[in-house]
């Protein structure tokens, strides 16, 4: 009963924010406004903070160009000032964090990104105040972080400007803007912010302590990427105990969006293992069920994981080895075979920063250098290192009950999802969920698809069984014996006579 009231707790909270905050009609690019400032007065902002903000202020404002003005103000923050990193690995120096410290300094805690983001909307005449309170980052909870709402448009807007401007990795800030935490519900942001004071959740009904903290970690990206809560009640909480395999149900607003799931361990002397096949995910149309198993009864951590079909990363963070090893090596190649241009290589080099102490290269960003992104982009899309690039969107813990020993260290729990299954969008496994088909056994196939003209199972080399469709069911069927000296079982789509796409595997034992 104590789970389910949880759960219905959450629910309510669905039920009553959705409503209450959006900013709506905003771009997810920083606009050129941002860099419109003058020189002198840029170069002025730190010795004078007091006297040069004001007309940092008026001159966003006025080169805005209708924007939101508070997302102007936010974005040139995310712009000029940096993590304090030093503040942030060592809490004795955590220092002064007024708004005219942190733009002597240019940089600041989460608390020096509020107060700046305060200063700068009280001289716009914008309503803004700053927010204390509890993040839930990654798998642990900061207790003291700071944020702000702002009046503007059509209400009162959450957002968090330091986790925007980037992310602190081993000591050393990488600078990465983004408007996640810029346009999420009161609902949606209380998953990973919950404030001292409880009326800053502005939600109807509050959440207490002890359900965000059994709330999973939900970064923005969650959202911003179209996910959400099939059912509340079904929810993951932030750990676990399970008595066999689970699902999870989710709804995928965006068809753009690919998502998968993986399960590691938890103990960092295993440096976060992954279990293979541990997990298995069904997508038809915005459905997405997250089907989860254990292999053994001590901690795993559960993710889910997901990128847009299509789009272009430049890693953030190469390792030293990979550098020396692949990256310049290969990019070299490319320059003596006339691929790419002396000048697009120099904008490689000079795209990434050393930092011995973490044996890593980091990439330094500078969303207004356009010609530069492009050469890095079109070097690594020939290496072939940069279109598959995954953002954890939601991560939980999770554990075998004392009366579950697991399914059993070095057993394949669900099939092999094969390389076209996690773009096919609209496939559906619904027997049998299992890893592996006995060989010599008789085995039904069932399977929901759309955009397919058929589905085959093919048995090493030369059996191919097509499935039949049942229109009552919708999905496709096969029942055949597994041929004994077949190696494995595959299910594949065909949309027409050219395009055989593979999608899941059995092992065959």
């Amino acid at each position: 009963m104590k789970k389910l009231c949880v759960a219905m707790c959450v629910a309510f909270i669905y039920m009553v924010s959705a409503p209450l905050f959006a900013f709506t009609g905003f771009s997810h690019t920083m606009g050129d406004s941002v860099r419109s400032v003058d020189k002198e007065v840029m170069e002025k902002l730190s010795e004078s903070p007091k006297t040069c903000l004001p007309l940092v202020v008026d001159q966003l404002v006025a080169r805005s160009e209708g924007e939101f003005t508070a997302m102007v103000i936010h974005d040139w923050i995310c712009d000029t000032i940096a993590y304090d990193t030093a503040a942030f690995t060592d809490s004795s120096i955590y220092g002064q964090q007024d708004y005219v410290t942190v733009l002597q300094k240019k940089k600041a805690t989460s608390a020096g990104y509020a107060n700046v983001m305060c200063e700068m909307c009280r001289l716009a005449g914008i309503d803004c105040i700053a927010i204390s309170g509890q993040l839930k980052s990654g798998m642990e909870m900061n207790s003291t972080w700071t944020w702000n709402a702002v009046f503007e448009g059509n209400g009162w807007h959450l957002l968090d400007v330091a986790l925007d401007a980037g992310f602190v990795d081993r000591g050393y800030f990488v600078k990465h803007y983004s408007t996640d935490w810029m346009g999420l519900t009161a609902g949606q942001f209380v998953f990973s912010h919950l404030p001292d004071d409880e009326s800053f959740q502005y939600l109807k009904k509050p959440v207490s302590k002890r359900v965000f903290a059994m709330q999973p970690n939900v970064p923005a990206k969650f959202f911003t990427m179209g996910l959400s809560f099939a059912n509340p009640k079904n929810m993951p909480y932030s750990s676990n105990i399970i008595n066999s395999s689970v699902s999870f149900d989710f709804k995928a607003d965006d068809p753009s969006v690919i998502v998968y799931a993986s399960l590691d361990t938890a103990d960092m002397s295993d440096y976060g293992r992954t279990v293979q096949r541990a997990c298995w995910t069904n997508r038809m149309d915005d459905s997405l069920t997250v089907h989860i198993d254990v292999p053994s009864q001590i901690y795993y951590k559960a993710g889910l994981y997901a990128r847009r079909k299509g789009e272009l990363k430049d890693p953030l963070i190469i390792s030293a080895y990979d550098w020396n090893a692949f990256v310049l090596p290969k990019a070299s190649e490319l320059l003596q075979e006339n691929k790419i241009t002396k000048n697009e290589y120099d904008f490689l080099i000079a795209s990434y920063r050393n930092v011995a102490a973490n044996e890593s290269f980091y990439f330094i960003e500078d969303v207004f250098a356009f010609e530069r992104s492009l050469a890095v982009t079109k070097i690594f899309s020939l290496l072939g290192v940069n279109s598959t690039n995954y953002d954890e969107i939601l991560s939980f813990y999770i554990k075998a009950s004392d009366k579950y020993a697991g399914y059993g260290q070095g057993r394949m729990r669900f099939p092999a999802e094969l390389y076209y299954y996690p773009e096919s969008m609209n496939i559906k496994l619904v027997a049998p969920m299992t890893g592996s088909v006995r060989k010599g056994g008789v085995q039904k196939f069932v399977v929901e698809a759309k955009g397919y003209q058929n589905i085959l199972l093919v048995c090493g080399d030369s059996i191919w069984k097509p499935f039949a469709y049942d229109a009552k069911t919708k999905c496709y069927e096969l029942k055949m014996e597994i041929p004994r000296d077949a190696p494995s079982a595959a299910i594949v789509g065909v949309r027409d006579s050219e395009h055989f796409e593979e999608l899941i595997r059995f092992d065959v034992q």
